[in-house]
C-alpha cells in the first residue's frame, strides 16, 4: 500500500502518508498480489494527474466492482480483471447510480452450511462463474450440485475429505478457506488446506478447537480430522471469516454455542441471523454491531 502511494507522489514516514499536493500518475509494480492495495492504487490514481499503471494487479472480482463504479462515476479506468490495470487521471467525478456485484464468498459460505448440516440449499443470485474452482472441490468431495446461469442447489449423502491450495483469484479463494476447514472436519478421511494467500487466516483454528476441532498445522497447511463431533462452548471470534467457520461448526454441534465478538462476522454478512433462520437454523444475535 505505501510503495503505491509513493509512486504516485506521496510521501509516507513512520506509517503515515502525507499528500501535500496533487497525485502524479507513475508505474505502480506489486510484488505480490494484494486486493487491497489495488483498490486503493485505483482510487488514488482516479485523480493522479496523467497516466498511472498498474503491475502485477490482483484479479478478484469486487476489483472490477470499484473500477465500474467508478467508471459510472467518469473515471477513465481499464484493465481491470487482468494483471494489468491503466488509470488516466480524470480533474473530477460525478454522482452514478451503481448496483454491487453479489458476493461470491457469502454465497459460498451459504452453501458449506448448507452441505454441514446435510440439508439441501439453494443459493439464488450466484456469481457462478467465479466459483468454479471452489464449486469444483465440492464435486470431489462427493457433493450432488445442480448449477444454473445464477443459482446453486446443493445436497450431499456423503462426503469426503480432500486437499485445495488458496491462491489468487481466480484460484481457491482464501476467504472461504475456514469455512472449508469445517467442511473438511464433518466429511469422511483427512482434509488439508494450504494457504499461500493470508499467512495470518489459520488464528481460527484454536476457537475452533475448543469446539473440538483436531488439527495439525505445519507452516502454511492445516490437516484436520475427519467425523469431528462438536460440542456447544462459548468461544470468540477472531476474523470474519474464522467467525464464519465458527458458525458453521455450531450448526452441526451437540448443544448450545455462544460466540463472542461477532461484529467482525456483521462485516462481511448482511442480515446474518435472519438469513440463517429461513433455512431452519436455531440461531439469535444478543449483541449487534448496530
Amino acid at each position: 500500500h505505501i510503495n503505491a502511494m509513493r509512486s504516485l507522489g506521496a510521501m509516507c514516514d513512520n506509517g503515515t502518508i502525507y499528500c501535500k499536493q496533487t497525485l502524479k500518475g507513475g508505474e505502480i509494480v506489486f510484488t505480490e498480489k494484494t486486493v487491497g492495495g489495488t483498490i486503493n492504487a485505483i482510487i488514488a490514481a482516479v485523480k493522479a494527474n496523467g497516466t498511472t499503471i498498474i503491475r502485477n494487479a490482483a484479479m478478484e472480482p469486487h476489483i472490477s466492482d470499484v473500477a465500474k463504479f467508478l467508471r459510472c462515476a467518469g473515471a477513465d479506468i481499464s484493465g481491470d480483471g487482468t494483471d494489468t490495470i491503466v488509470i488516466n487521471g480524470v480533474k473530477k467525478l460525478h454522482g452514478a447510480f451503481y448496483r454491487i456485484s453479489y458476493d461470491m464468498i457469502e454465497a459460498g459460505t451459504y452453501i458449506i452450511y448448507g452441505l454441514l448440516t446435510n440439508g439441501k440449499v439453494l443459493c439464488q443470485n450466484v456469481p457462478v462463474y467465479q466459483l468454479y474452482s471452489f464449486l469444483d472441490l465440492l464435486k470431489k468431495m462427493g457433493a450432488d450440485i445442480v448449477i444454473t446461469e445464477d443459482s446453486v442447489l446443493v445436497s450431499a449423502s456423503s462426503l469426503y475429505a480432500s486437499s485445495i491450495i488458496c491462491s489468487p483469484y481466480p484460484g481457491f479463494p482464501t476467504d472461504l478457506h475456514p469455512q472449508t476447514t469445517v467442511l473438511m472436519s464433518k466429511s469422511k478421511g483427512f482434509g488439508n488446506i494450504t494457504d499461500t494467500v493470508f499467512s495470518s487466516r489459520f488464528r481460527y483454528l484454536e476457537p475452533l478447537k475448543s469446539l473440538g476441532l483436531s488439527y495439525n498445522l505445519t507452516s502454511s497447511t492445516v490437516t484436520v480430522n475427519g467425523d469431528t463431533n462438536y460440542f456447544g462452548a462459548p468461544v470468540s471470534v477472531t476474523d470474519l471469516r474464522g467467525g464464519a467457520a465458527l458458525v458453521g461448526a455450531a450448526l452441526t454441534a451437540h448443544g448450545k454455542t455462544e460466540i463472542s465478538d461477532v461484529k467482525y462476522i456483521e462485516r462481511g454478512y448482511s442480515f446474518f441471523p435472519e438469513k440463517l433462520k429461513l433455512l431452519g437454523a436455531d440461531i439469535t444475535l444478543t449483541n449487534s454491531l448496530k
